[in-house]
């Protein structure tokens, strides 16, 4: 069965979800974070940035790099 859990992030505005799901063989783990961005005309719309893998060890392992991609970005 499916599970989901929100995970820490480095940036308030940014929410990080962490999916299991053992049905899927090629990505049973998967790390989503989510943040709302806007355009320069000020349309909104949402910034998903994923990991995913076989393993929780692999997955776990490029969330510090998820991390730098947040620190990194501008999010109004």
């Amino acid at each position: 069965m499916p599970r989901s859990a929100t995970l820490p992030s480095v940036n308030p505005k940014v929410v990080i979800n962490r999916y299991d799901n053992p049905s899927l063989k090629d990505q049973p783990v998967e790390v989503i974070a989510h943040y709302a961005d806007l355009d320069k005309d000020g349309n909104s719309y949402v910034v998903r940035l994923a990991v995913s893998g076989r393993t929780e060890a692999a997955v776990l392992a490029a969330v510090p790099l998820l991390d730098k991609m947040i620190v990194g970005a501008k999010i109004p």
